[in-house]
């Protein structure tokens, strides 16, 4: 009995070993592709939205890390995409601060969800869940962080070249610029991204 219990005590930690290496192999992987896709993938949508917001999918990855090995594993391919993006960075780290807050809202709740209810059903209402918190936190930080960043930092001040960025059918002006990007721009941008990211 005692040699039995010592073979299976030595099974059992193989199979976690194991199952560490391939937590481990798939993180490195799938931080490598968010990366790629976050500093590679990107497109406007000029037309409908303001010329600085580009569509881009890199959560993906980190989505899939979550819903597989949990919250934890998801949330670090998200850091680890943007510690790498920062030596490229064309804002000062602002942007990047404010992707890393939108990506954890996203990643975290959906794999909290999904541990609970591991299913197609479980799957598709925790992104919508979390797609709904990290619309919500990408607002707040587009309010609090972003735009008073870029107008002080970039524009001296000045709200004019933001205003120029705006497309025309906003009727987007100096007294109502933050609520109409907020709600005209913002929020259907991010509700497009995450029906292509979901």
């Amino acid at each position: 009995l005692g040699v039995n219990e010592r073979f299976r005590n030595r099974e059992n930690e193989g199979e976690k070993k194991l199952i560490n290496v391939r937590m481990i192999s798939l993180m490195g992987i799938m931080s490598a592709i968010s990366t790629i896709l976050y500093m590679f993938v990107k497109f406007p949508l000029p037309m409908l939205f303001p010329a600085f917001l580009d569509i881009q999918v890199s959560e993906i990855p980190a989505l899939i890390t979550s819903f597989a090995y949990g919250p934890i594993a998801g949330a670090i391919v998200i850091v680890i995409r943007c510690l790498i993006k920062l030596p490229f960075t064309g804002t000062a780290c602002v942007g990047e601060l404010a992707d890393l807050l939108i990506g954890l809202s996203l990643v975290i709740p959906a794999g909290i969800i999904y541990k609970r209810h591991k299913s197609l059903k479980g799957a598709l209402a925790s992104f919508a869940i979390s797609a709904s918190i990290a619309t919500v936190v990408a607002l707040v930080a587009n309010w609090l962080i972003l735009i008073p960043f870029y107008i002080d930092f970039y524009f001296g001040g000045s709200i004019n070249p933001l205003l120029s960025m705006m497309p025309a059918f906003l009727h987007i002006n100096e007294s109502n610029y933050m609520a109409v990007y907020l709600f005209g721009a913002n929020l259907p941008f991010n509700i497009v991204r995450y029906v292509l990211v979901g």
